[in-house]
């Protein structure tokens, strides 16, 4: 029998068999349906559609709602408790009393301090008499010439040194704002070689494009995989496997997982292209690797194809050498333009490395003239107060010189006066301390905040000098919420200061908050069970949430943002033999290539398109 004999016997006998299997299949399809309807079962499913969204993956953990805020507050004497003032959750304003000690002793005190000073003053006026000699007057006035003569040397010394100190000052400020200056200029400088990166890899990305569109067709004119090329190899398409019909399966296979990322890619990238953002370039060369490892495996498969082939009449051994010739020759295209996109990338990476680190250099110099600046001004501050307390001293020493000799001048004797003065000083003294007590029998708020704790609410109670571990009172900011986290050692390296969180509370239906991490602490800390953790605290705005302290909080720690992505709900997307599947509306199990999820939706990166109906 003949070659075209043969392909005619084996078409008729496919023509057969795809007969006989369409009727098999609308017998079980009619006998399914007239099953269902019998037995008066509906079958209960949800369907959705694969669409594009922006998916924000999250870290999660819980922990407490706490009070960052507080203000501990003590009684400074011991004593019985006569008065309290507010309750707790009271609001109080700043100076408002809180509570009052008994003080009818201490003022009784205070009296009697008053009188000491009056009774001394009387003794002091009744003994004011004694004379000095003439020539003690002269000595002390010879004292006094040489105090001022002395203190006018110093003070212009004193002033030299002042003004020396703020030229100091105003050289280490230009040197500052010199270096401030030369930050700018090398951020402008490094950003434009980042800059010129980024468009370097742009321009090579977009070259690739084409080379890929044209192998991959080049590819499908020998599978006819597609419905454009599926009728230009069916006089040879039997021999194209012959040997190993298995490079044929893989071979299809690597096409349409090229070809579909093919597609993707290229719509997102004439997106992109029309409004390019520089800084998201990133993305698509890693895009662009991963369509041209797809691709490469793509001809690799297409090169053992055509290894595997019989020659025949209408696809002759010279047409397969040629073709695979012409396929190692796509490879080879494809690699080289791949390695200018890989080299982009290592310039975009060595132009942001070099920004960091001049810049960080720059800074670090930035910081070491700060501290110049800061030296300088308190060596100019470190002068201007040796100036003022030495002039104050020279004028002090002047005075008690001066009075030293008025006193000798008069008929009083200090010898004798000293007693009386030593009386009123203790008098004053005394004054001071019984007005001081009664102060301190009054506890007042120094802030506008709130009372949180107030452990004690009976009066004529005993009052103890308290330890800081138990104050008589404790007041808090009420908007100075925050959670306060336990991440895991393995988690932590995933949070950072300043990253956006998102908080629900198990108390509260219905409502989300949102905050920032403000500290991350370097001391570990382990619990109970030897797991390793770090605190980590979140500050947010409670509003009218009707949050409190130590409610349960349930923390997303916002990771990676995706827009644009094709996605479906997460709960579709089910798990089986270590392969992620969905089933489409006619009960097909697809399986898929997923990757980010924010718990509502999934990002599916292969084997659907937009629009394709699922159920689940």
């Amino acid at each position: 029998m003949s070659i075209l004999k043969e392909i005619k016997v084996k078409k008729r006998k496919k023509a057969w068999r795809i007969i006989f299997a369409i009727i098999v299949a609308i017998a079980l399809a009619l006998g399914y349906y007239y099953y269902k309807q019998s037995g008066n079962v509906q079958e209960q499913f949800n369907t959705d559609s694969a669409s594009r969204k922006t998916i924000t993956s999250s870290l999660s953990s819980d922990w407490r709602v706490l009070y960052k805020e507080q203000y501990e507050l003590n009684f400074p004497i011991a004593w019985t408790l006569a008065k309290i003032y507010k309750k707790e959750w009271e609001n109080v304003k700043k100076w408002d009393p809180i509570a009052r000690l008994d003080d009818a002793y201490l003022k009784l005190d205070l009296d009697k301090a008053k009188i000491a000073v009056e009774n001394a003053q009387a003794n002091l006026n009744a003994k004011l008499a004694s004379k000095w000699q003439e020539s003690d007057i002269n000595i002390s006035q010879a004292q006094l010439e040489s105090s001022r003569a002395t203190l006018d040397a110093n003070i212009a010394q004193w002033q030299q040194d002042v003004k020396t100190a703020e030229n100091n000052l105003a050289a280490a400020n230009k040197d500052l704002d010199n270096a401030i200056a030369n930050l700018e200029i090398i951020k402008s400088q490094e950003s434009l070689n980042v800059g010129n990166s980024r468009e370097k890899a742009f321009t090579e990305i977009d070259a690739i494009i084409p080379l890929v569109d044209k192998y991959l067709n080049e590819t499908d004119v020998i599978l006819g995989v597609t419905k454009t090329n599926k009728s230009l190899n069916n006089a040879y398409e039997i021999f194209l496997w012959a040997k190993d019909p298995q490079t044929m399966i893989d071979a299809v296979r690597s096409f349409k997982a090229a070809n579909d990322n093919f597609l993707v890619f290229s719509s997102n990238w004439r997106i992109y292209k029309s409004n390019p953002d520089y800084a998201k370039i990133w993305d698509y060369i890693n895009n662009a690797v991963l369509l041209d490892n797809l691709t490469y495996q793509s001809l690799n498969n297409t090169i053992s194809v055509l290894k595997n082939s019989l020659p025949s009449s209408t696809f002759p051994q010279e047409s397969i050498d040629a073709s695979i010739l012409n396929v190692k020759n796509n490879i080879v295209t494809l690699d080289a333009q791949m390695q200018k996109i890989i080299l982009s990338k290592q310039a975009i990476d060595n132009s942001l490395n070099s920004l960091s680190s001049k810049v960080q250099t720059q800074q670090n110099s930035i910081d070491a003239f700060e501290i110049k600046v800061r030296l300088a001004q308190n060596s100019l501050d470190t002068a201007k107060t040796k100036l003022e307390n030495n002039i104050k001293l020279a004028n002090s020493q002047i005075a008690i010189s001066e009075a030293n000799l008025d006193s000798k001048k008069d008929t009083f004797d200090p010898r004798e006066l000293e007693p009386f003065r030593v009386a009123i000083s203790n008098a004053r003294k005394w004054v001071e301390e019984a007005q001081r007590k009664l102060s301190d029998a009054m506890l007042v708020s120094p802030i506008d905040w709130i009372i949180w704790k107030l452990p004690i609410t009976k009066i004529w109670t005993q009052i103890s000098v308290t330890a800081a571990s138990s104050p008589f009172v404790t007041i808090i900011n009420k908007n100075s919420l925050y959670v306060e986290a336990k991440i895991e050692e393995w988690d932590i390296t995933r949070v950072h200061v300043g990253q956006r969180t998102v908080l629900t509370f198990n108390s509260l239906e219905n409502v989300s908050l949102t905050g920032a991490v403000s500290f991350i602490s370097d001391k570990a800390e382990t619990d109970v069970n030897g797991i390793v953790t770090y605190k980590v605290e979140i500050p947010f705005d409670a509003k009218e949430s009707w949050v409190k302290e130590w409610f349960t909080t349930q923390i997303a720690f916002e990771q990676v943002t995706k827009e644009n992505v094709l996605s479906v709900p997460f709960e579709a997307v089910k798990e089986e033999d270590w392969e992620m599947h969905v089933i489409l509306l006619n009960k097909e199990k697809r399986t898929v290539e997923v990757w980010i999820n924010d718990w509502d939706n999934i990002e599916i990166i292969s084997w659907l398109k937009d629009w394709d109906i699922i159920r689940y």
